[in-house]
C-alpha cells in the first residue's frame, strides 16, 4: 500500500497548468459575482412586490368587485413571514456568491466555496453548471497547491 502525498508533495505544475488554473479560477470569480450580484437585484422586487400586496390587502374592499371579508386577516402574519424567508435566503444567497466571487479571485477560503457552489447547484440550470464546474476546478491537485502557497509570498 502506497501512502497519500500531500499536495505540496505532488509535482509542480507546469507553467501552462497554472496559466489554464489562474484562468478557470478568474472566470469561475466573475461568474460567481455576476450570479451574486442577480440575486442580490432580485431584493427590490421583492421588497415592491411585498408592498403592493400589503397595500391591495389593506384596502381589499376599495377594489371593485370585493366582498367584505373575501381575504383573511389572519393569514397576513403568514405571508409577511414568508416574504422575511425569501428576503433572507435570498440576502445569503446573494452574499455567499459575492463572497466566494471574491475568495475565489483571491485564492482563500475554498471550503467556503465549496460550500457556495454545493448550494448553487440547487439552482437549476444555470446555478448547477456554476457549481459543477466550481467543484471541479477547487478539486484538481493543482488548484489545491495554489491555495496552500502562502498568497502573501512572492511565487
Amino acid at each position: 500500500m502506497s501512502m497519500p502525498v500531500s499536495v505540496l508533495q505532488a509535482p509542480v505544475p507546469s507553467e501552462q497548468q497554472r496559466w489554464k488554473d489562474e484562468e478557470h479560477l478568474r472566470l469561475l470569480s466573475i461568474f460567481h459575482l455576476v450570479v451574486g450580484g442577480l440575486a442580490a437585484c432580485v431584493l427590490p422586487f421583492l421588497v415592491i412586490h411585498f408592498l403592493f400586496f400589503m397595500t391591495f390587502f389593506a384596502n381589499a374592499a376599495a377594489f371593485p368587485g370585493a366582498k367584505e371579508g373575501a381575504f383573511p386577516r389572519e393569514m397576513i402574519p403568514i405571508f409577511i413571514a414568508f416574504y422575511c424567508f425569501a428576503g433572507l435566503v435570498t440576502s445569503v444567497y446573494a452574499g455567499g456568491n459575492l463572497l466566494s466571487g471574491w475568495f475565489l479571485r483571491r485564492k482563500t477560503h475554498r471550503v467556503f466555496s465549496f460550500v457556495v457552489a454545493g448550494l448553487d447547484c440547487l439552482s437549476i440550470p444555470w446555478g448547477t453548471v456554476l457549481g459543477v464546474l466550481t467543484i471541479l476546478v477547487l478539486t484538481r491537485p493543482s488548484v489545491q497547491r495554489m491555495y496552500e502557497i502562502d498568497p502573501h509570498t512572492p511565487c
